[in-house]
């Protein structure tokens, strides 16, 4: 039996989106020995590379572009300049992820590397008169996928070319008709690029087995999906935390199962489903413990407290703050960390107002004793999985005070035995067990010394975190997809 995979990885760019749920699924279900086939539906000409970076070679893929395309070819082997064709006289200049090529003085065209990797070639922006005439995407297998046609600086036509160039796809940018042959159609014509992207699935799908199991991502295209038609093959729709306004959109009354992240989708899917939906809760994020419990703090005698927010506002920020200011001016072994998706000036500047007054172990106050409560209380903008993953290694508390807090986070706090404080209830805290739920944000300052003085406590919680990790590890998280599987076939 297959597990068949249809993510929405429409804005993936150089890695498969962060913090995806599909991406875990896949992760999960190859950790457990299953066959694992990725359906993307998405043109991604960079896929190979997306893989990797994910952890994702293992996994089979069907890619829907590469069936209209005719391509066959599986090796990466991206593109070099020296691979192209250049005028004569051509001259190359290298700048930050990308390359100017002037020919007798004027712009020819720009040559652009993968986003946040600059490992290989991306796509080439063609001139004429200083006015964008075309645009060339490339793949990573070696050969220009898609030719984008500019009139006038407007986006006109889009061709989708096989390895040998030759033309598979011809989709008018201005109406969006799509000109095609296929060797599993006889259709020509299609009305858009999405209503060739149903077809094809549809002739892949009808190929697999009905016993596989298939679980779409509940993006805008596979919502059309699954309205569209009646699957052979039973279908679990997989909705990503808090998505609230996808749930209310629709898709989920024609799968044969839901699978939501937490409580609280659980409690508004069913609002918006009839009593006979299937809906269950699997976190996307399991919780595999890794570290082993410790006696006492010699092992980090520096204490990090990361605190982390997407939606709180800029005044009870500066409550938060405040408190966390005055706990640094009494506690030189602590430091905290800030990630925030709202990088508010007025945050920074009540940080560097407070270096100013920042004593040293000896209550002086100098250049150093300024410079160091600064680098004390780091300000971050979003971090990506790796990066948190390391930072909540060498965590002591995790903050996070927002209406609904972050899945991915509080998952690593279980993976790695760190006490949660939240101002609201999860399925990844127990009060008093491995963390506290506030009353209010001002009881911060309440709350931290607790984990940040008492060993005892420290220690108490951890164990407590490690038994509730339990609870969500892989094991248990594929028994819950299996438990699945196996009602959607009896």
């Amino acid at each position: 039996m297959k597990i068949h995979i249809i993510p929405d990885w429409h804005q993936a760019n150089a890695v498969v989106p962060q913090f995806n749920d599909s991406r875990h699924q896949a992760q999960l279900f190859l950790s457990q020995g299953q066959t694992v086939e990725l359906v993307v539906l998405d043109y991604l000409p960079q896929l190979r590379l997306l893989l990797a970076s994910a952890q994702l070679e293992l996994a089979n893929v069907w890619s829907a572009f590469d069936q209209l395309q005719h391509i066959d070819l599986k090796a990466q082997l991206p593109l070099a300049l020296a691979d192209l064709n250049w005028p004569s006289g051509a001259l190359f200049v290298r700048l930050q992820g990308q390359i100017l090529v002037t020919v007798n003085q004027q712009h020819y065209a720009t040559v652009y590397l993968t986003p946040k990797t600059d490992a290989s070639l991306d796509h080439i922006d063609l001139y004429e008169a200083d006015h964008l005439i075309q645009r060339l995407i490339l793949d990573d297998r070696g050969f220009v996928s898609q030719v984008l046609t500019f009139e006038q600086d407007n986006l006109v036509r889009r061709d989708y070319l096989t390895p040998s160039g030759q033309v598979a796809i011809q989709e008018d940018c201005l109406t969006g008709q799509v000109t095609t042959q296929q060797n599993w159609t006889t259709q020509t014509q299609f009305d858009s690029i999405n209503s060739l992207v149903k077809a094809v699935l549809k002739s892949h799908l009808s190929a697999i087995p009905d016993l596989d199991n298939v679980i779409m991502a509940s993006g805008e295209l596979n919502r059309e999906i699954i309205q569209s038609w009646s699957f052979s093959q039973p279908v679990v729709m997989s909705w990503p935390a808090n998505d609230h306004e996808a749930m209310a959109d629709g898709g989920h009354d024609k799968s044969g199962f839901n699978v939501v992240q937490t409580p609280a989708d659980r409690e508004y899917l069913s609002q918006q489903v009839s009593d006979d939906v299937n809906i269950s809760i699997i976190p996307a994020f399991s919780t595999d413990n890794h570290v082993e419990l410790t006696a006492n703090d010699m092992v980090n005698p520096i204490k990090k407290i990361y605190w982390t927010t997407k939606s709180m506002s800029l005044t009870d920020q500066k409550v938060v703050v405040t408190q966390l200011i005055d706990l640094l001016a009494n506690d030189f072994s602590t430091t905290i960390i800030f990630e925030s998706t709202m990088l508010y000036p007025e945050i920074q500047a009540m940080v560097d107002q407070a270096s100013l007054s920042a004593k040293n172990e000896h209550g002086l106050i100098d250049d150093d004793s300024q410079a160091a409560f600064k680098v004390r209380f780091q300000i971050l903008a979003s971090q990506n999985e790796i990066k948190r993953q390391q930072l909540m290694a060498q965590t002591r508390v995790l903050i996070d005070l927002d209406e609904h807090p972050d899945q991915f986070l509080q998952s690593l706090a279980l993976t790695f035995s760190v006490p949660q404080i939240n101002l609201v209830a999860t399925s990844y805290l127990v009060p008093q067990e491995n963390g506290q739920q506030l009353a209010a944000i001002t009881d911060l300052k309440d709350v931290l010394p607790m984990y940040l003085d008492n060993q005892d406590k420290f220690n108490q919680t951890q164990r407590a975190a490690r038994e509730l990790a339990k609870e969500t590890n892989s094991e248990m998280l594929w028994i819950k997809w299996q438990q699945i599987f196996n009602k959607l076939k009896s």
